[in-house]
C-alpha cells in the first residue's frame, strides 16, 4: 500500500469516526461550525481521493515527509478522539484536529 493510500485510509477513519460522533450527539447552534467544518474535511478528503486515483503529478511529487506528517496527524487525531468521553472536550478536540487535518490536506489539494 502506498504512503498516499494509507494515509486517505487513515483520513477517511477519522472523518468516519467524527461522523458518528456527529450523529450520535445533540449540538447546541453555536457549535454548527463543528458541522460545516466536518463537511469541509469530507470534501477535501474527497478531493485527496481523486487527485489519488488521478494520479496528480502534484500528488506524486510531494515530499515524504509531507505525507508522513498527514497520516500521522490523521492517526493522532482518531486516536485522541477515541479516548475522549466528555463532551465538551470531545467537541473541543473535534475541532483542532479538523483545523490540522484541513491545514495539512490543503498542500495536496
Amino acid at each position: 500500500m502506498s504512503l498516499h493510500a494509507e494515509a486517505y485510509k487513515e483520513l477517511d477513519a477519522t472523518y468516519r469516526l467524527i461522523q458518528n460522533y456527529l450523529d450520535s450527539t445533540m449540538l447546541t447552534p453555536d457549535q454548527e461550525s463543528l458541522i460545516l467544518q466536518c463537511e469541509a474535511y469530507g470534501e477535501q478528503i474527497y478531493r485527496y481521493n481523486r487527485a489519488l486515483i488521478e494520479k496528480q503529478s502534484a500528488l506524486l511529487d510531494s515530499r515524504e515527509e509531507d505525507v508522513q506528517s498527514l497520516l500521522k496527524l490523521a492517526k493522532a487525531a482518531r486516536k485522541s478522539l477515541e479516548e475522549v468521553t466528555e463532551h465538551a472536550e470531545t467537541v473541543a478536540k473535534i475541532a483542532r484536529g479538523l483545523d490540522k487535518l484541513l491545514k495539512q490536506l490543503a498542500k495536496f489539494v
